[in-house]
């Protein structure tokens, strides 16, 4: 990547690709480059939120959470268990009552308190946060609400049968493919109001949060009607193990997904430097909220074919990691080619790597983005003595 610029090994160097005077390390303080790399690219071995990751693993905390400090990635797993295992005991326990608030609100609500511990409070707007829910919440209940009374309407049964008639005549998944254009509707009606939310990562956090408000509105407006009439009672636990892991971890994960990369795609504003071509890196972020987006509505059309359970439910697994490694893409991309804050070079330590560093896009030991960080950890970061910390 560098070629120093004077002699010695505690120089400053030179990148060879977008030629920046930067000091040494194993990463390019600039663009994020490697030392063995010729160019950027999407630096496949490193990802920007969580150096010691993988672009290609799935891991849902990063994957999801991308703005969450590597101090809180560790309570927010435990957190990913603790849904999990309620999911799999209420279920196998036939706690219909638990399972379907934990399925609806489950998380949602653990999104809700990333939304907090990311600073998203400080940083973004009131405004932004609460259209974004908004909209996610009435879109999704008016339009499950709706079908519902359509379908018991047209067919003159209980509200509460209209969810398992649209499974028999095949109306689940036209449903969802309309359903989805509204869930894909709080990013954009955001972004027209063209309020103060400048990095790509505020766009997947708003896209992110409308998805699953989206999706915890609709699953109350479905479940809800099947729970009063007493349809979820004919289930047996691995019928409710099957539709909880749908509604409860598949269809919010891919939902948010989606969503998120809308956002991405949306607030991204490439760094114009070094005779880089911005309009491919959108090109890739638009491809990626696509795709994303083909992996929610193939959750459905699984769900659709009625294969047996053991392969719906591995093939969600699949679909979903699926969907997650195609987010990291596109926060991978963001991160790397977005404009970057103002270089003060000023001494800081590094999150990540604990490591002494100057105050720069990237960090030069590990390879972090600095707007992985929230821009209110950035400020106190800066505003920190690097004394207190000598004795790291």
């Amino acid at each position: 990547m560098c070629a120093e610029a004077q002699d010695g090994p505690n120089q400053a160097l030179v990148c060879q690709v977008c030629q920046s005077t930067v000091p040494p390390g194993s990463f390019c303080g600039n663009c994020g480059a490697t030392a063995r790399a010729l160019r950027t690219g999407l630096r496949s071995a490193t990802f920007a939120v969580a150096p010691d990751e993988r672009v290609a693993v799935p891991l849902i905390t990063s994957s999801v959470f991308p703005q969450l400090a590597e101090k809180y990635r560790t309570p927010f797993r435990h957190g990913l268990f603790l849904l999990v295992t309620m999911l799999v005991a209420f279920s196998m326990l036939r706690l219909l009552g638990p399972l379907v608030i934990v399925v609806a609100l489950g998380m949602p609500l653990l999104f809700g308190l990333y939304v907090w511990r990311s600073d998203a409070f400080k940083d973004i707007s009131t405004i932004a946060l609460t259209i974004s829910i908004g909209v996610g919440l009435v879109s999704g209940a008016a339009w499950w609400l709706w079908t519902g009374h359509a379908v018991s309407a047209a067919y003159d049964i209980p509200l509460g049968a209209a969810a398992q008639l649209t499974e028999v005549i095949g109306f689940g998944l036209a449903i969802t493919l309309a359903g989805t254009v509204l869930m894909l509707l709080p990013a954009p009606a955001v972004r027209l109001l063209r309020l103060n939310t400048p990095e790509s990562l505020d766009g997947f956090l708003i896209g992110a949060l409308g998805a699953l408000s989206y999706s915890a509105a609709g699953t109350i407006a479905w479940l809800t009607p099947q729970f009063v009439a007493g349809q979820l009672d004919n289930y047996g636990p691995w019928r409710l193990l099957e539709e909880a892991s749908l509604y409860g971890l598949v269809d919010p994960l891919t939902g948010a997904a989606a969503g998120g990369a809308v956002g991405l795609a949306l607030w991204f504003r490439p760094a114009r430097r070094d005779g880089r071509q911005p309009g491919h890196v959108r090109i890739l972020l638009w491809l990626v909220a696509a795709a994303c987006t083909m992996l929610y509505l193939a959750v459905y059309i699984v769900d659709a074919a009625e294969l047996p359970r053991d392969w719906e439910m591995g093939i969600d697994v699949v679909i979903t990691a699926l969907s997650m490694v195609t987010a990291r893409v596109g926060v991978q991309a963001s991160l790397l080619y977005e404009q970057p804050d103002p270089t003060s070079l000023v001494p800081l330590w590094c999150d990540d790597c604990e490591a002494l560093v100057p105050d720069m896009p990237f960090c030069p030991q590990c390879g972090a983005a600095a707007r992985a960080m929230s821009r209110s950890a950035r400020r106190e970061r800066r505003q920190a003595p690097t004394a207190s910390r000598e004795n790291v």
